[in-house]
């Protein structure tokens, strides 16, 4: 369930890497990203990174 966040709440997020796509064009990286407070689950994202568009020089070594 996810939690109301209210003024004064501690957040703490969490992410971890999905996916990593070296085979698309352009490259992808798929993230999750979980936001939590002191009374459970805030918030919950999917983000995919077009890592050839990524300012600097982005390497997916393994």
């Amino acid at each position: 369930m996810i939690a109301p966040v209210c003024a004064g709440d501690t957040l703490r997020t969490d992410g971890r890497v999905l996916s990593i796509d070296d085979t698309a064009q352009p490259r992808q990286a798929t993230l999750a990203i979980d936001c939590h407070t002191e009374h459970g689950l805030a918030a919950r994202s999917t983000l995919v990174f077009n890592l050839d568009q990524l300012p600097g020089h982005v390497t997916t070594s393994r």
